[in-house]
C-alpha cells in the first residue's frame, strides 16, 4: 500500500460496518447494513496492523479516514509532512 505514492484518499473507516435502521413518514421502518466487510464483527479479521513512517510517501494525501477500525498504535510523526491532508478522521 506504501507504493501508491499518488493515493490521495485512504477511507478504512467504518471497517466493521454496523446496522442501521430508517423510519419512513409512511411509519415503514427500513432496516439495511452500513460498511463493513463481513458480519458478525469476529469474522473481519483481513485489514489489522500499524501504519508506519512509510505513509510519509502519501504528498497528495487530501483525506485519511481511520475510525471504527483493526489498525492499532500510534500514529508516526511523518503524517506532519503530508501538506495537502485536509481531513483525518480517527475514533
Amino acid at each position: 500500500m506504501y507504493d501508491l505514492d499518488k493515493l490521495q484518499l485512504l477511507n478504512l473507516a467504518e471497517q466493521y460496518g454496523g446496522e442501521q435502521e430508517c423510519n419512513k413518514t409512511d411509519g415503514i421502518t427500513i432496516e439495511y447494513k452500513m460498511g463493513g466487510l463481513t458480519w458478525p464483527i469476529e469474522l473481519n479479521e483481513g485489514l489489522t496492523g500499524t501504519l508506519d513512517e512509510r505513509l510519509g510517501v502519501w504528498r497528495s494525501m487530501k483525506g485519511l479516514y481511520l475510525n471504527t477500525n483493526a489498525f492499532e498504535g500510534e500514529i508516526p510523526e511523518e503524517i506532519g509532512g503530508l501538506r495537502y491532508l485536509r481531513f483525518l478522521w480517527l475514533q
